[in-house]
């Protein structure tokens, strides 16, 4: 239906002439757009496959550095970062592999009765919906992006 221009002797100037004197404007028109279509579609499929394994990967491949700027710009407002106390949060220096409520803080009675170890996927959920993963804890804040957590994470697991 389609000769591959690449193989065509002709210029793409002369192919299209010939075929729009062949098929018409409207024929070569609806032609175009349905190849327009499926390539469109193919590079949605394609991208949306990329996006399955790169939320399968957890985090890896996350880039640690991102994660602590991540940290710098949201976190550091109210957690504080290797015995910088902020007051508000609790000490994240250490966290990844820690007791939740483990630390000299004042928790809340659902964070204290979580009884969570911060490993990636508790960690990946607890950023995702902290009020959805423990109904009643104080922090209110949720990191949406999938990528942003992964840094972050692979950021905390850094932070020793």
């Amino acid at each position: 239906m389609f000769p591959v221009l690449a193989r065509c002797s002709m210029p793409p100037v002369r192919y299209v002439a010939r075929m729009t004197s062949r098929l018409g404007v409207c024929e070569l028109v609806k032609r175009v757009l349905l190849v327009q279509v499926v390539l469109v579609t193919i590079a949605a499929h394609l991208a949306f496959a990329q996006g399955v394994s790169a939320q399968s990967e957890g985090t890896t491949g996350a880039n640690s550095q991102k994660g602590r700027t991540l940290v710098e710009r949201r976190c550091r407002v109210c957690h504080s970062i290797n015995g910088s106390n902020t007051g508000v949060g609790p000490e994240l220096t250490g966290v990844f592999g820690r007791r939740s409520a483990a630390t000299q803080y004042d928790y809340s009675p659902a964070m204290r009765n979580a009884r969570l170890t911060w490993d990636e996927s508790t960690l990946t959920a607890f950023l995702a919906a902290p009020s959805k993963m423990i109904p009643g804890t104080k922090m209110p804040i949720s990191v949406a992006d999938a990528t942003d957590r992964a840094n972050i994470i692979a950021f905390l697991k850094d932070l020793r």
